[in-house]
């Protein structure tokens, strides 16, 4: 405790007046000017007191205590300190210091006692009376009432130690800090004086053994689940501090999975009421009223079917997710928004979902040059989402100098209400054939029936029935009679332009005679596809493809490389065959909604061609190894799926080397 002791100078005899009106006659004691009333200095760094010392808070009995008194009055040739009576003499060790010890009786009982300060000098004479604090240290910390929790674990909690002295606020503030521990219910404290020493006893009592933890509320997470994210286990102290850390853990884990609004409602602690069972009562959020917003056209099922959630399910963001990108992918929409909001009066979680519509049925002319069929024109007519129901009919046709084509198709989504599809097909094409180089006819026509397993997995069956006539060499003519089996893993996020995600199809196709064809014939088609966001607006989308066929293969139905779906760049088929694996890697720029850019590279090749007499009499030889090209295109966006511009050239070759094609759908 530092205290200021302002001491006053009385100069001349020509105060002596009043000074024999002010004090007492007799010796000096105490402060002289005591009883003025004086305005106090101010004293700063500039101004310095006239007089310091230091005393400390408290002192044991037997204590020295040590005095060192700072002053700037020049005029002190003398200093003593009285402590209960016992005068110390201090010793001027430099100008204006001083110092000395007086030690304290053993014997002193606990108190306050008082410790007056002499100066003196030639003409001046002053003092000030000072505390010194006495009491008994701490002999011992007792700790009382531990039955499991270790000793040691609330001893390095306490931040008072044997040999300190007693303090209420610092044996509070450890209280406190064994509370915080909580492995208790409650904690106290006492203080024994024993003889000229101290204890401080703490009286604590442990929280009560669990027998059982469970669960209240839980529909979405099983008990096993829940239980497994605890560290508090059945058997163990009730740790209030641990307790604290399962409840964010369980609420994380419930966000880990996306069950965004549950939360632990309520805790009950365990007691001999309830055997000693701690429960944690859990609200997991449940969804209230589920309204489409926006819809002029398309009619609410058929964006309600799309949806895994309902009323009444518990809200899970991730599900939500994906039934907004089944209604994306529809493609009846030009913006789609959720507002998720709570409900106070029902205590559950609304969900409106706002539509913004746009034309879904398009009539396309135009024609351009490609590597199969030439120069061409082509007009389609495309009815999709027709009276809102969410069906679809396809009228294209396209006339070219190589190949003329018309096909028909018609596809329901939910041709009945299990999610099933069905699509049909009609088509016949005449024209040059790409691999054999001959003339054909090709009328047939398909069904497909499709299921949707998982909301990832879908899988389809398809018969078809083709007739096909080579108008140039009649014994190559075959009536193909075939079903197929397709299984798909789909995690795009749209399939128009994917962002991100997976896209891996299996397929297996059988032509049989027993279906009333010609030919017997196994194809069977693995292909990976994925898509990588890497930054704003950019993609890399990879392609892993792989596809076998035997059996009856004529050279018109060989697996080919060398074309604006498979290796890029080539203005011809370099190689053909049986067996076939192409890799393709994308960097797409999305510059807007519609313009897409893209960089490329293309690998690939073809095995186990089939014998063509032809080959020889056009010159074609089948390319050995890999042939690889890179290049750069454009896709526009349209109703009808991509239209695709792609440049070209094949390694090792020049750019004025390369090929541009035209085509419209994504190469993958």
């Amino acid at each position: 405790m530092r205290k200021w002791l302002v001491v006053l100078m009385l100069l001349s005899a020509g105060w002596s007046a009043l000074e024999d009106a002010l004090l007492a006659p007799g010796p000096v004691s105490g402060n002289p000017l005591r009883g003025l009333s004086l305005e106090a200095p101010d004293y700063s760094d500039a101004n310095p007191a006239p007089l310091q010392y230091e005393l400390d808070s408290l002192y044991a009995p037997g204590q020295t205590v040590t005095f060192e008194i700072k002053t700037l009055e020049p005029r002190i040739t003398a200093a003593e300190v009285s402590v209960n009576g016992v005068r110390t003499v201090l010793r001027e060790y430099a100008p204006g210091e001083w110092t000395g010890y007086c030690r304290l009786p053993a014997g002193l009982a606990e108190g306050v006692y008082p410790a007056e300060i002499f100066l003196r000098g030639a003409d001046y004479e002053a003092s000030d009376r000072a505390e010194l604090n006495v009491s008994y240290p701490l002999a011992e910390i007792k700790i009382d009432g531990l039955k499991t929790v270790s000793e040691n674990i609330v001893r390095e909690e306490l931040l008072i130690k044997p040999g300190d002295f007693y303090s209420e606020l610092r044996a509070e503030v450890n209280r406190q800090r064994i509370l915080n521990l909580g492995f208790f219910e409650r904690a106290d404290y006492t203080r024994l004086v024993r003889g000229q020493t101290s204890v401080l006893v703490y009286t604590i009592r442990e929280n009560p053994r669990l027998n059982r933890i469970i669960f209240a509320g839980n529909e979405a997470l099983s008990d096993a689940e829940l239980s497994a994210a605890l560290e508090l286990r059945p058997g163990a102290v009730l740790a209030v501090r641990q307790m604290q850390k399962d409840l964010v853990a369980l609420e994380k884990l419930y966000r880990d999975k996306d069950y965004v609004f549950a939360r632990i409602d309520s805790v009950e602690r365990p007691s001999s009421a309830n055997n000693y069972t701690l429960t944690y009562r859990i609200t997991e959020g449940r969804v209230g009223a589920i309204r489409i917003l926006g819809n002029a056209v398309t009619q609410e099922k058929v964006i309600a079917r799309e949806m895994d959630m309902r009323s009444g399910d518990i809200f899970n963001a991730a599900v939500l997710r994906e039934d907004l990108r089944n209604i994306y992918n529809l493609n009846y929409f030009a913006a789609l928004a959720p507002d998720i909001h709570f409900n106070e009066e029902t205590g559950l979680i609304d969900l409106d979902i706002r539509v913004e519509e746009k034309k879904t049925s398009s009539i396309n002319f135009g024609g351009g040059y490609g590597q199969v069929q030439g120069w061409f024109g082509f007009i389609d007519l495309m009815l999709d989402n027709v009276m809102g129901s969410g069906q679809s009919l396809l009228l294209k046709s396209q006339f070219a100098e190589r190949i003329t084509s018309y096909q028909i198709r018609y596809h329901n989504p939910w041709m009945w209400d299990n999610k099933t599809s069905f699509t049909g097909r009609l088509w016949s094409t005449y024209g040059y054939n790409y691999l054999s180089g001959q003339r054909e006819l090709r009328n047939g026509w398909s069904t497909t029936v499709g299921f949707r397993r998982t909301r990832n997995i879908y899988d389809s069956f398809t018969f078809r029935y083709e007739d096909v006539f080579n108008t140039d060499d009649r014994s190559q003519d075959y009536l193909d009679r075939a079903v197929a089996y397709t299984i798909s893993y789909d995690t795009r996020d749209q399939w128009m332009n994917p962002t991100t995600g997976l896209h891996n199809v299996f397929s297996m196709d059988h032509s049989s005679k027993l279906l009333g064809g010609s030919i017997n014939a196994s194809r069977y088609s693995l292909q990976f596809n994925q898509f990588f966001p890497l930054a704003e607006k950019q993609v890399l989308a990879l392609r892993e493809m792989y596809d076998y066929q035997l059996g009856d293969i004529f050279p018109a139905e060989q697996y080919y490389v060398g074309s604006d779906t498979t290796v890029r760049g080539y203005q011809s088929v370099f190689a053909k065959g049986n067996e076939r694996a192409i890799f393709n890697i994308e960097y797409r720029y999305i510059f807007t909604e519609i313009f897409v850019g893209v960089l490329f590279y293309d690998i690939g090749q073809a095995i186990k061609p089939v014998a063509d007499p032809l080959d020889e009499e056009r010159g074609f030889a089948n390319q050995h190894g890999w042939g690889a090209a890179q290049g750069f295109g454009l896709r526009i966006i349209t109703p009808m799926g991509p239209i695709r511009l792609d440049y070209g050239w094949p390694q090792y070759r020049e750019f004025a080397d390369g090929f541009l094609s035209f085509n419209i759908g994504n190469t993958f």
